[in-house]
């Protein structure tokens, strides 16, 4: 499985958002004040439940290549996960993205 993770740094960022640009999946892990997560427990797992890609992240950027499906999505970070569904959607240059709601927990 293809996949980029970094971005600490500015430079590192700006390196990855380039070169990332094909990646059907693109994350960004943010804790509770929206700082920047290193050290993710990233798993996902296809709509018939088998586990496609599992790492954990460089950086608060982690993008992946990954067929057209549904998926779970379980990240892991101090000890707490947080899961949601993805979708990765059959059209290139339609990314999906998990931005917007931070990836800690409660």
């Amino acid at each position: 499985m293809r996949y980029l993770t970094g971005g600490v740094g500015q430079d590192e960022a700006a390196y990855l958002r380039k070169a990332g640009v094909g990646y059907s999946l693109r994350l960004i892990f943010t804790g509770s004040g929206w700082q920047h997560l290193a050290g993710v427990g990233a798993h996902l797992y296809d709509s018939h439940g088998n586990q496609r890609f599992a790492a954990v992240s460089d950086g608060p950027l982690l993008f992946i290549q990954l067929p057209p499906d549904r998926y779970r999505f379980v990240a892991s970070a101090d000890g707490k996960e947080r899961e949601q569904m993805l979708v990765v959607p059959a059209r290139v240059g339609c990314p999906a993205r998990c931005a917007g709601r931070p990836l800690h927990s409660h």
